[in-house]
């Protein structure tokens, strides 16, 4: 069927990557990575550095998750022998605000390169502020340009967000290039 620009919705509210853009951006972008053959913070790469996106992802989204698990506890313990610190509080924004610019560089040099590969016209500056603001439809939007969901069925736990075997061979020169490995 054919799709208005930015129409996000175009595939429904319940498909894979819209859902994954929301609750995990940065698994999301992993996979548009992967398509776009960058590396883990959105710069072209090698094939070698490209298949290690998730697990530097992960590395980075894992520590994340453990340093708020330890400033929540230290905060808790805290809480119940009454000596609360506010240092803790200022870890805890800390730690969420770099994760979070961390977010927003990643997807604004993504798409960046996106935009050079499409040859959109657009500045450097709407990138990292549409990563700011619009995040998750930022990188939903990304996915819609580097997979062709009419054709191909999206997948959450996969390397390149689709079918596995789908080799993407991305980007060429008169568009993108499916075909099945192996």
């Amino acid at each position: 069927r054919a799709t208005k620009r930015g129409d996000i919705f175009a595939h429904g509210v319940c498909h894979p990557f819209l859902w994954l853009s929301f609750w995990a951006p940065l698994f999301a972008l992993g996979q548009v990575m992967t398509r776009l053959k960058l590396n883990w913070v959105g710069a072209q790469c090698s094939e070698e550095e490209t298949q290690q996106i998730f697990s530097k992802l992960g590395t980075v989204v894992g520590g994340w998750f453990v340093s708020n698990v330890l400033v929540v506890y230290s905060f808790v313990y805290q809480l119940l022998n009454d000596t609360i610190s506010p240092i803790e509080i200022f870890a805890f924004v800390m730690i969420n605000l770099w994760m979070f610019a961390f977010s927003v560089f990643v997807t604004g040099n993504t798409r960046g390169q996106l935009r050079r590969v499409h040859k959109l016209s657009d500045t450097t500056e709407s990138d990292y502020l549409l990563a700011l603001i619009y995040m998750p439809f930022t990188i939903a939007q990304m996915g819609r340009h580097t997979a062709d969901y009419d054709r191909l069925e999206a997948r959450l736990c996969t390397s390149s967000g689709l079918a596995p075997g789908i080799d993407v061979s991305y980007p060429t020169t008169n568009g993108t290039s499916y075909q099945r490995q192996g």
